[in-house]
């Protein structure tokens, strides 16, 4: 598969694992795999747009950064506004679901990074996917390693396993 197919593929994937993230953590009312969700957005929009790099121009790479920056300030107001509901109504989150979704995250992001390797040696921006898919190998593990250390008590807690990352 030649670099340009892999890179698209990789975007494909992530934003695949988004729409998954995105409506588990309905389900599971998790705001941890909320966020979790919107970096496979985030991670998504720039694979994508070192796929259109490849053919358009630097000014045209810069305005659709822009858009996709707008687009991802969509999702991110509905994170602020899902945080603040949850210190009103505090709720334990779904620990072993998290979990299994959490080894679906690792698994997209070690797939990823399996099929990008392939063309280390290849330019073309790939240098930033490696870098971001080694941040998400990392964060991929969170979720899996931290879902069942969350607080389990009476009153509730949220969802705290992974304070401190955004």
């Amino acid at each position: 598969m030649g670099l340009k197919k892999t890179v698209l593929l990789v975007a494909s994937l992530n934003f695949g694992y988004f729409a998954v993230e995105l409506s588990f953590s309905q389900v599971f009312n998790s705001l941890s795999l909320l966020s979790d969700s919107l970096d496979f957005l985030e991670d998504s929009a720039i694979n994508l747009l070192i796929f259109l790099a490849f053919a358009w121009s630097a000014l045209a790479r810069k305005r659709l950064s822009y858009l996709l920056a707008l687009i991802l300030l969509i999702p991110g107001a509905v994170f602020i506004a899902e945080a603040i509901s949850k210190f009103n109504e505090p709720i334990v989150p779904n620990g072993f679901g998290m979990s299994v979704i959490g080894l679906g995250a690792l698994f997209v992001n070690v797939f990823c990074a399996f099929i990008l390797t392939k063309h280390k040696s290849e330019e073309g921006g790939l240098a930033s996917a490696r870098h971001l898919l080694g941040h998400d190998l990392h964060r991929g593990c969170r979720p899996y390693a931290g879902a069942d250390l969350r607080l389990d008590r009476a009153e509730g807690r949220a969802d705290r396993h992974r304070v401190g990352r955004a």
